[in-house]
């Protein structure tokens, strides 16, 4: 990745209005600083630490990392780690856990990238629809269960797919402590409906949407929202956590999926590659200049 970007990013930067803005809006200054900053992440003609042992007087030279979350797969690593671990000892009860997958149509997509504090929003919207079914199942309104959410913007071919994933307790706290423990899990067009009830609620109350749209989305055959519930992991299973934990803020590319190759009239050409055809593209591959 770094070398493909090294090599091309200025010219990218150059063509981005006549060839993207149009579609994407805007290029983000933060997005040129996060790329600079990835350029140079651990380089030492950019900066580095000097670090001495002071028993054996040997000394070492740290490089400077960028620190660009989501991006710089190196320092995202690192937070993965930092994350999965502080989540396993510090924030997950010896309780059993699932992950949940919340995702949402295609058609009101691009709402959140045009308007990223939605997100936030999104996430609220799926932390309210997994706790309210939670109570049900329980027959409680005066208990809560525990769920860490990360929020996703991007599919298996690095496409704009903006969705919530969370781990989620499954069942409920009382306030003296008390886990209720919930053994089904909620039919899927249910859980379904009631993610599609919030969001189209708080996409009105923001005025992204009109009730047009609203009643029109409402009326397909498939909703386009879709809903994963994933396997239990039983409590006290550390290390099934903290690997879940670290999947759900992973970066957004993976290195592994890319390569670059030269096309017949001369020019680069990068393959981004999954284990998974997307239905979208008709196929596993993205092929781009």
């Amino acid at each position: 990745m770094w070398r493909i970007l090294s090599a091309h990013f200025d010219e990218f930067v150059s063509v981005y209005e006549d060839r993207f803005e149009s579609r994407y809006g805007r290029l983000s200054a933060h997005v040129q600083k996060v790329v600079e900053r990835y350029l140079r992440c651990g380089i030492p003609d950019y900066g580095f630490a000097r670090i001495k042992c002071a028993d054996c007087g040997r000394e070492l030279l740290l490089p400077f990392s960028c620190k660009c979350r989501s991006f710089c797969p190196s320092c995202q690593k690192r937070r993965q780690l930092e994350f999965a671990e502080f989540c396993a000892s510090e924030v997950f009860a010896p309780v059993p856990h699932r992950q949940v997958v919340l995702s949402i149509p295609k058609r009101i997509r691009l709402h959140f990238f045009r308007n990223r504090k939605l997100l936030s929003k999104l996430a609220r919207c799926a932390w309210e629809t997994v706790r309210d079914l939670l109570q049900a199942a329980v027959g409680r309104d005066d208990v809560i269960p525990g769920a860490v959410a990360a929020i996703q913007t991007f599919g298996n071919l690095a496409d704009l797919t903006p969705h919530v994933h969370m781990i989620v307790s499954w069942g409920c706290f009382d306030q003296h402590g008390t886990f209720y423990a919930v053994r089904e899990v909620p039919d899927d067009d249910i859980l379904e409906q009631v993610f599609r009830h919030r969001v189209f609620r708080m996409l009105l109350e923001e005025e992204a949407v009109t009730e047009d749209l609203v009643k029109n989305m409402l009326s397909w055959h498939h909703s386009g929202f879709s809903t994963y519930v994933g396997k239990p992991v039983p409590a006290r299973d550390t290390e099934g956590l903290e690997s879940l934990a670290q999947y759900i803020v992973r970066g957004a590319v993976a290195q592994e999926r890319l390569s670059i190759s030269e096309g017949a009239d001369g020019t680069d050409r990068v393959t981004y590659r999954s284990k998974k055809v997307h239905p979208g593209h008709g196929a596993n591959f993205r092929i781009m200049d």
